[in-house]
């Protein structure tokens, strides 16, 4: 039986890549949440940025068509979550925690 050395590299290359990603996300959580008017009706579109208080590292992300968002792959830490949209009154929460492994869920309500 042959081996194609080029195709068995290529598979060899893939699988370390995909183990060096799945290490780099270990360690890490998340916020998610959703984000609705004083009607409890989403609002899509809004504009969600996620500070780590320690760091000071911002993200950046937007609220989908349900009024979801989520910020995946963030290190332990406290955050700060502000929402702008406009129309609306900025929302801030604050002492937002993040810890390994773990996704913070968020239920925003925005006021006009």
């Amino acid at each position: 039986m042959s081996i194609n050395r080029p195709l068995l590299f290529i598979c060899l290359a893939l699988l370390s890549c995909a183990l060096l990603t799945a290490q780099v996300q270990m360690g890490m959580g998340a916020i998610s949440g959703v984000v609705t008017d004083p009607t409890a009706q989403v609002v899509p579109d809004a504009e969600v940025t996620i500070t780590n208080a320690g760091t000071g590292v911002t993200r950046t992300v937007r609220t989908t068509t349900v009024g979801v968002f989520t910020a995946p792959v963030l290190p332990p830490g406290t955050y700060t979550v502000k929402v702008a949209k406009d129309g609306f009154a900025t929302l801030e929460q604050k002492d937002v925690i993040v810890s390994v492994g773990s996704t913070a869920t968020l239920q925003l309500s925005m006021k006009i």
